[in-house]
């Protein structure tokens, strides 16, 4: 970050609480990372409206917080994994080119904009991954298998589909029973 920093590169904190477990370390990683960044994904198109509301509440806590000599910018990114995605969230400003568009971030003057994350995009996302990967597997012409880990892989693959299905029948099961719980809704 030091390097970063004297070189004048844009760098943000994407992704704030991803993976983050350990709830009793909360306030010194949140302390953390605002003493670190001044940059923060605030939208982000595979995380749900709750996690991105959550990050964008704590960076306008930190700018409340933050002495203001010091700007804190935000970004939105849709975080494509597949392409179906691309570019649904994203961040916006009035720059004329590259250099203002960076300033316009830093200095807070941008805009995020775009989708949120649900269940059930995320689930077609993590799908649409898995199933390009079954066609690489069984393609003959591609020559990144040999023999043996082609036959493994196919038969893991066959082995996995309960286990794909599963929550494509848990969710339906599980939204219709919501649907039908409310009189007057269709599913």
């Amino acid at each position: 970050m030091a390097y970063l920093r004297q070189q004048d590169l844009l760098f943000v904190l994407n992704h704030f609480f991803h993976d983050f477990a350990g709830a009793q370390h909360l306030r010194p990683f949140v302390e953390t990372m605002q003493r670190l960044f001044s940059v923060y994904e605030t939208r982000n198109g595979s995380q749900e409206r709750a996690h991105n509301l959550l990050n964008e509440r704590l960076v306008e806590q930190f700018r409340g917080m933050a002495p203001s000599q010091v700007p804190l910018g935000v970004v939105g990114g849709s975080d494509a994994h597949t392409l179906r995605r691309i570019g649904r969230t994203y961040t916006a400003s009035p720059a004329r080119n590259r250099e203002e568009f960076l300033q316009d971030i830093r200095a807070g003057r941008n805009q995020v904009f775009g989708a949120h994350s649900t269940q059930r995009s995320l689930a077609a996302d993590i799908y649409g991954v898995v199933l390009r990967y079954y066609p690489h597997v069984f393609a003959l012409q591609n020559g990144e298998f040999g023999p043996a880990l082609r036959l493994q892989n196919i038969t893991l693959s066959i082995l996995a589909i309960p286990f794909l299905i599963a929550p494509y029948v848990a969710g339906g099961t599980a939204q219709s029973h919501r649907t039908s719980a409310r009189p007057g809704l269709r599913p």
